[in-house]
Order: C-alpha cells, then sequence, then structure tokens
C-alpha cells in the first residue's frame, strides 16, 4: 500500500531532478538556453525556476504556497519534511533507491532544493 497523507505538502526538486523525471535532458543548456521558456506550475519549494532563470531561460512559478511569507513557508516545509521523512525511513524498503541511495540523501536533497 503506497504512503498516504492528509493533504499535500511542499516538498521541492531540483532542475536535474526535473530533467530525469520528464526527460528534459535535451534541454539546451548554454546560450540556446536563453530561447527555453518554463512554467512550474505547483512546484511548491522547487528550485527548478530559479535555476532555469539563472540559466538564461524564461522560467515562472506559480504555487498558492507563494500566498504566504517566508517564515510561513520554511515553517510548512519542515512539518512536511518530519512527516514525510518518518514515512519514507518507516517504509524504506518499499522505496526504489536508484537515483537516490538513501533516505538521508533525499531529505537532504529536497532541502537544498
Amino acid at each position: 500500500m503506497a504512503p498516504v497523507f492528509s493533504e499535500v505538502l511542499p516538498w521541492g526538486r531540483s532542475l536535474d531532478e526535473y530533467r530525469a523525471m520528464f526527460a528534459l535532458e535535451a534541454l539546451p543548456f548554454g546560450p540556446a538556453l536563453s530561447r527555453a521558456r518554463g512554467l512550474d506550475v505547483a512546484g511548491g519549494p522547487a528550485s527548478f525556476t530559479v535555476e532555469m532563470t539563472a540559466a538564461g531561460a524564461d522560467a515562472i512559478a506559480c504555487d498558492p504556497l507563494y500566498e504566504m511569507d517566508g517564515a510561513e513557508i520554511a515553517a510548512r516545509i519542515e512539518d512536511a519534511r518530519r512527516e514525510i521523512m518518518a514515512v519514507v525511513r518507516r517504509d524504506r524498503d518499499r522505496f526504489v533507491w536508484k537515483s537516490l541511495a538513501s533516505p538521508e540523501e533525499m531529505e537532504s536533497r529536497r532541502l537544498a532544493a
């Protein structure tokens, strides 16, 4: 049985993770990226838009989470971290640890994003 959460939890991902998830490996990094456009919908605290913009793309993100101020967002992320990581650690044998080596690496990457 898959883990079930009572609400949507903010848990970010990086540009590299988005590239792998959505088969975006062919994104034209370098000068050609300045012609790329991206929309991150409901990405929560993901770093995708920041990384795309820094690389020269025209990217924007929208999420109801952004109605909160920084302290509220940080508190929601911390609450989500505790809830998600409790489930991941409890059920670690039900995950495929291929792109991430461990629950600890997953936690570190999500918080970095």
